[in-house]
């Protein structure tokens, strides 16, 4: 949606970092991250070198619900087939105004044909 704006640090070995853009809707107008509340379905417990085990996740599916402080409340989706990796459990509940666009909320490892398509996107001209 626009203003809703996500992002997704790719490195090397297919694992992305999740987080939210200075121009995300939540910092507009003098708003500010109040509460964050994560998804309780989701969890992480893997084991290995492959990640077996970890949790696969689809492109609508909600990492986390930002309440602002101006009661307003957004959504925060993993935006592409992956598997979650990590929470950042250390943002949950009333530490929500150490969420910077800087920081991050989730860590994920996406599929060969994801990243493709993250990098299509990205690419110059798009």
């Amino acid at each position: 949606r626009s203003g809703h704006n996500q992002e997704w640090r790719v490195s090397p070995n297919s694992m992305c970092v999740l987080g939210v853009m200075a121009s995300h809707a939540m910092f507009a107008d003098g708003r500010e991250p109040a509460r964050i509340e994560f998804n309780q379905d989701l969890r992480v417990d893997f084991s290995g070198k492959k990640k077996k085990g970890a949790m696969q996740l689809e492109p609508r599916t909600t990492i986390c619900s930002v309440e602002c402080t101006d009661g307003s409340t957004f959504s925060v989706y993993s935006g592409l087939r992956c598997k979650l990796m990590e929470l950042n459990d250390g943002l949950a509940g009333p530490a929500a105004n150490k969420l910077t666009p800087e920081g991050y909320l989730a860590i994920l490892q996406a599929n060969v044909a994801q990243l493709a398509q993250l990098r299509r996107l990205a690419a110059p001209g798009n």
